[in-house]
């Protein structure tokens, strides 16, 4: 079972009741109606018209536009984050030290419920967007951001 120590203060409710309105309407269609409801949020909001699932003849052929050095900077970006990321968990650890008598300070790895992440879009090389993935939120909620920061909007 696990003990909080502390948590995070909820966030204050939002007042815009249209907004909320709206969002709420846009939720029960897609769990009612599903990927076609997806389809057409897609069409009016983004103007996306196409299928959201790649046929393998159409992955290869893409792929197949992708030179071997991007393939491979793409690849050695992949390796250099993947081999700090485990590295840096490796690191984590608790622990508890007494620095004076009587006084014990550490360090303790809290689960948490929620994950965020902002994934950049626009310019950013698309290599850097494997260093920012939620991948490990288990169980919890875990939101991710893509697109253009909202200050370079």
């Amino acid at each position: 079972m696990v003990t909080y120590l502390k948590k995070a203060t909820p966030p204050i409710e939002e007042k815009d009741t249209k907004t909320r309105s709206i969002v709420k309407e846009i939720l029960s269609d897609i769990r009612s109606r599903g990927e076609s409801a997806v389809c057409e949020l897609a069409e009016k909001f983004d103007n996306w018209k196409r299928d959201f699932i790649l046929g393998k003849e159409e992955i290869d052929s893409l792929i197949a536009t992708v030179t071997q050095t991007a393939k491979d900077d793409i690849r050695f970006a992949y390796d250099q984050v993947y081999g700090f990321a485990v590295k840096q968990r490796e690191s984590m650890q608790e622990f508890e030290t007494e620095l004076t008598p009587g006084v014990t300070l550490g360090q303790r790895l809290v689960p948490c419920q929620c994950a965020g992440c902002y994934v950049p879009g626009g310019a950013i090389c698309a290599c850097s967007l494997r260093s920012n993935e939620c991948r490990y939120c288990q169980g919890g909620r875990c939101a991710v951001y893509r697109g253009l920061h909202p200050s370079q909007g």
